[in-house]
């Protein structure tokens, strides 16, 4: 057996706690020495704290397991480790100057369209703002951390019962929830910290949405898309039902796309032909079956050449939903003779960065794409996509975008950017059933539509072909039927083909929809703003000194600022004082365009030795208007 060792002391702020040993080891014992850890989950991850005998609880322990590892050489020269009980070092009452409690009593208060500030003065801490909602009506609610490190918002009912949380819904730790209210009653929001871990100032604000479009809700959007009624609506015509395909090609039976291939007396049938699929993602099998003869050329930004292959699948996988050929074999794509654009930004993992996925979109829309397909997500708000998306749209593509996996109540970025521009698309099964997985449309109104998600078949490496659900599986049933519509009718600008595909979605009944003369849904601008909430991991100089110099060690996207000739002068003026390690640009590690040819972006790796002023830097390229923002770099994966 080994010694046994115990902690004694008060565990409080203020109190020393020391080792005790409560039992010697038979084999003798030897010197010892203390490795103090502390948890803030709940014991499953620790971190140390200390090695001293004796450890002073220090207010920022408060409501943390405390624990100590002593390590011995036994009598019989054995090294043994032995772990004490943990002790949870408890919380110190809130004093008077507690500014809101977490009943109805002590609660704040909060206007619709108004905002509070406050602060959470030691971890665990908790408050709670009365707010007056009316039934039917839809409202956001957004909780920001201004010190506070990682906000974590609750939505209560006049009970004071849990309805819903979010952690990290809003820009970057920011927490964001949308509800609509099913009784006009007095809620509670409860600003909080993730795990109770944090403490700080905050502002929560509340907003009451405009009414939804008609036709759209919160769970799915403007509902199934559905290419024969699209096309009916575009062309003023019925279209006769045909025999389903069947079998494993139950989805491009669903989304009605054989209907649109056949030809009639009113119609000569689109199958896709002279229109470019760009699919953005882990590269296409260039040697499957299913796309030979229509491949255009594409580009690799993970390995910087211009052999686009899969090391991953995923990405074939979408391009055969998408086009799969129409012979009788393997499978069938919603688009059967359009072209694949093969664009590699994921890893053979599925894995990447924002920074390729951005330069992915601007090669295909530069590169005459008509439609972009972005089955992938993660991170957080970012406006360089914003502008991306925005760019792609401006240069004819139809973008559209996973709605995540999570089963969140709202799309994920950068689905979440349908709110201006593209598409979000969510996942159903064979029965139209919304996917447990899918994220939902919320209540922010956006084009959102839904497309089959789950079990779909399709091509992977090698001419094979597997099953695989998600909202990506979703989002090239949508791309496809884009790329009819476009197929049928180029001068279809992505706006109208937007449009179409909402409008005449299950949740619209059907062709009997008539074009309005304002689209339905206020789509907001993509220009840069940083006024809005989700700017706040925007650097630009009004924002740069909320940011720490050790933050802005992270990968950098930086947007440049000026005309194309402007740009272009920067870009090779910072390069060439960068390769002389010229002044503060000695500090740069590595700079390099994202868009070669419009000089829009670039990535930057700003040094971390400890003489690098990184803050200083950026502030001078800010100042010199070489660069409009910057903002972090951040990793994405397949959806």
């Amino acid at each position: 057996g080994d010694a046994s060792f115990a902690i004694t002391g008060n565990p409080e702020v203020d109190q020393l706690l020391s080792i005790s040993q409560t039992a010697s080891d038979p084999d003798g014992d030897g010197e010892t020495t203390i490795t103090w850890q502390a948890s803030s989950d709940n014991e499953n991850s620790w971190l140390t704290i200390g090695s001293d005998a004796d450890l002073t609880v220090s207010s920022d322990l408060e409501g943390q397991h405390i624990r100590a590892v002593v390590d011995y050489v036994d009598g019989e020269g054995f090294q043994e480790s032995v772990i004490t009980p943990a002790l949870l070092i408890e919380e110190s009452p809130i004093d008077d100057g507690d500014d809101f409690g977490t009943t109805p009593d002590s609660s704040g208060t909060l206007t619709i369209n108004g905002s509070s500030d406050g602060e959470l003065e030691i971890a665990g801490d908790k408050d709670w703002f009365a707010i007056s909602l009316e039934a039917g009506k839809n409202y956001s609610f957004d909780l920001i951390g201004n010190s506070l490190r990682d906000p974590f918002l609750t939505l209560r009912n006049s009970n004071g019962d849990s309805m819903a949380t979010n952690d990290d819904g809003g820009a970057g730790f920011n927490s964001r929830l949308g509800y609509r209210a099913d009784s006009s009653a007095t809620y509670y929001l409860e600003a909080g910290a993730y795990a109770d871990a944090f403490a700080g100032t905050y502002t929560l604000s509340a907003a009451e949405l405009a009414p939804p479009p008609p036709g759209f809700n919160p769970e799915d959007g403007y509902g199934h898309v559905d290419a024969k009624i699209a096309f009916e609506q575009l062309l003023n015509i019925s279209l006769p039902d045909v025999p389903a395909l069947g079998g494993d090609l139950w989805g491009v039976d669903n989304v009605n796309a054989p209907e649109v291939w056949t030809s009639n007396d009113d119609f000569s049938g689109v199958t896709g032909a002279n229109v470019i699929v760009a699919v953005v993602d882990t590269g296409v099998d260039l040697n499957h079956q299913e796309f030979e003869g229509r491949l255009t050329p594409g580009y690799d930004f993970v390995d910087d050449d211009e052999t686009a292959d899969d090391g991953n699948s995923h990405g074939t996988h979408v391009a055969g939903t998408i086009a799969g050929a129409r012979d009788s074999s393997g499978i069938t794509g919603v688009a059967p003779d359009a072209s694949i654009m093969p664009i590699r930004v994921l890893d053979n993992n599925g894995s990447g960065w924002l920074s390729d996925i951005i330069a992915g979109v601007r090669w295909a829309a530069e590169n005459d794409a008509d439609v972009i397909n972005l089955s992938l997500g993660g991170g957080g708000f970012s406006q360089s996509m914003a502008d991306a998306i925005a760019f792609a749209s401006e240069q004819g593509s139809v973008v559209v975008m996973a709605a995540g996996n999570s089963g969140g109540s709202s799309p994920a970025f950068p689905a979440a950017h349908a709110e201006a521009h593209g598409l979000a698309v969510g996942a159903v099964n064979q029965q139209r059933n919304l996917a447990g997985f899918s994220n939902r449309a919320g209540t922010t109104a956006l084009d959102y539509v839904t497309a089959p998600g789950v079990d779909v078949y399709s091509s992977i490496p090698g001419d094979e072909y597997a099953r695989y659900s998600g909202t990506s599986m979703a989002t090239p049933h949508v791309a496809g039927v884009a790329a009819l519509l476009k197929s049928h009718d180029n001068t279809l600008d992505p706006e109208r083909i937007e449009e179409l595909l909402t409008q005449t979605a299950s949740n619209n009944g059907s062709a009997d929809f008539e074009q309005q003369d304002q689209p339905s849904t206020s789509r907001m601008e993509g220009n840069f703003d940083n006024s809005d909430n989700n700017a706040t991991d925007v650097i630009t100089l009004e924002t740069i000194d909320n940011f720490t110099a050790n933050e802005l060690k992270a990968p950098l996207i930086g947007n440049l600022s000026g005309s194309e000739y402007k740009r272009e002068k920067t870009a090779d003026k910072i390069d060439q004082l960068v390769e002389k390690d010229a002044g503060q640009f000695a500090h740069i590690e590595e700079f390099e365009i994202i868009d070669s040819t419009q000089n829009n972006f670039a990535t930057m790796d700003l040094s971390d030795g400890k003489n690098a002023d990184r803050i200083s830097l950026l502030t001078n390229l800010l100042e010199n208007n070489q660069f409009e923002y910057f903002e972090f770099d951040q990793q994405m994966t397949a959806l």
